[in-house]
């Protein structure tokens, strides 16, 4: 059976793709790499490409939103993730969450200041590097291998019940993001299955394109 790669491609952009080689799946409704052709002239369209530690995304983008003990102070306290769909090779999206976050695009760090200003650069002693990270009331960082590669953390959930105690909030966006980070991908997509999803706030509009473009679903070709 064919393994494709499945491609992320706003109907503008549909022609440039199909110039390059692309192919369209009418079952998945996506364009996909051909069969033994190298990936590397698709990458604007892929949902995730890796250069050095620099990720970027093509596909839509969220903040996963949950609650996480405090190990210091052991209250509540709110964390947040930025989250990217992928695409398997059979065109069916799952979830994948950022972490080890070293930079952001400027438009992304202002909607964090504004509504998530827990999430700010600390030194990781797990990871070793300045990243943002989560931060309880209390002061104490939550450091991401604890929320993201621990099983059964916030944003490792072992069943459908723990995910849905998260909240996917989708990012407006008109072009592909570059992140300086790392990422995590659960064996089962949990999160992409029974996590709520809805649109962030009105009031983020300064701070981001409002012409969205990732993640959008492209129309049959003509």
């Amino acid at each position: 059976m064919e393994l494709r790669t499945y491609l992320y491609v706003p109907p503008r952009e549909q022609e440039a793709a199909e110039a390059q080689g692309a192919q369209w799946d009418p079952r998945a409704r996506k364009w996909y790499v051909p069969e033994g052709r190298d990936s590397e002239p698709f990458k604007a369209w892929l949902p995730l490409w890796e250069e050095e530690r620099d990720l970027h995304i093509n596909g839509p983008i969220f903040v996963a939103e949950a609650k996480t003990t405090c190990w210091s102070c052991g209250e509540k306290t709110p964390v947040v993730a930025l989250a990217t769909e992928m695409l398997d090779e059979n065109g069916d999206p799952y979830i994948c969450t950022l972490l080890e976050v070293e930079e952001i695009p400027s438009a992304l760090s202002l909607l964090f200041q504004r509504h998530y200003d827990f999430f700010k650069k600390s030194f990781s002693e797990v990871g070793e590097i300045v990243c943002y990270m989560n931060h309880c009331r209390c002061g104490a960082s939550q450091d991401d291998w604890h929320l993201h590669d621990e099983p059964g953390g916030c944003f490792f959930p072992l069943s459908p019940e723990e995910a849905m105690t998260i909240l996917l909030r989708r990012i407006p966006s008109s072009e592909s993001l570059v992140f300086n980070a790392a990422y995590s991908v659960s064996t089962h997509d949990f999160i992409g299955c029974y996590a709520a999803r809805v649109d962030l706030p009105p009031d983020s509009a300064p701070y981001l394109a409002i012409a969205p473009r990732l993640g959008q679903q492209p129309g049959e070709p003509s």
